[in-house]
Order: C-alpha cells, then sequence, then structure tokens
C-alpha cells in the first residue's frame, strides 16, 4: 500500500475485497496473485483486532461472496479445460456406431498385418 497509510486495517481490506471483486467480475483473474499479498499481510493484522463486530461481520460477507466467485471461476476454468481438451481428441478421433450400438474410433484400427515365421 501507500507510503503513508491514511486507511484502518478493516477499511483497507474492505476496499480491497471490493477491489478483487470487480477483477472477479471483469475477468481479470491474472491480477489478483498481485493483491493476494496485500491481502494476506491486512487479514494477519486483522486477526488480533478489537474492531466492532458488525464491521467485522461485513468483511467476513465480503469475503464469503468474494469466495463464492473465486469457486464459480474455478469451476468455469475446470469446464473449459475439459471441453478444449475434448475438442482437442476429437480433431484426431472419428467416432460412429457399430451395429450393437457400442462406439467405435474409427482412427485407430486394428492391424491387419500378420507376420509370419
Amino acid at each position: 500500500m501507500a507510503l503513508f497509510n491514511l486507511l484502518s486495517v478493516p477499511e483497507a481490506l474492505r476496499a480491497l475485497l471490493d477491489q478483487e471483486r470487480q477483477l472477479l467480475l471483469t475477468g481479470k483473474i491474472e491480477a489478483l496473485t498481485k493483491i493476494a499479498p496485500e491481502k494476506e499481510r491486512l487479514l494477519s493484522q486483522l486477526a488480533g483486532s478489537t474492531d466492532d463486530a458488525g464491521l467485522l461481520d461485513q468483511l467476513r460477507r465480503k469475503a464469503d461472496r468474494n469466495q463464492e466467485l473465486l469457486v464459480a471461476v474455478s469451476k468455469g476454468i475446470r469446464t473449459v479445460s475439459r471441453r478444449l481438451e475434448m475438442l482437442r481428441t476429437q480433431k484426431t478421433q472419428l467416432r460412429t456406431y457399430d451395429s450393437g450400438g457400442q462406439s467405435q474410433n474409427l482412427t485407430q484400427r486394428k492391424s491387419t498385418f500378420e507376420k509370419r515365421s
């Protein structure tokens, strides 16, 4: 943070949590790594805080809200990753069904080459 920090720890954490939410909502996931150390520092300073319980509850709700967004982003990234992998493998596969209804990969033909001794 700034050299002359005028915000209290709870106020600074509130602002940081709001910034984190904006980053999540706008898809700037890579920027989260830049604010993570400051978030950890503020949370560690807040741990021994005797601030107003209402203020601490408000910060907890903001943190919980951001956590829900982080979980959603994580699920989305995993879904996209699986979809991309599926698209990558579909380019090299041609799948069809046999007369028994079983799926077959036509690009992996069984070798009919027979070696005789």
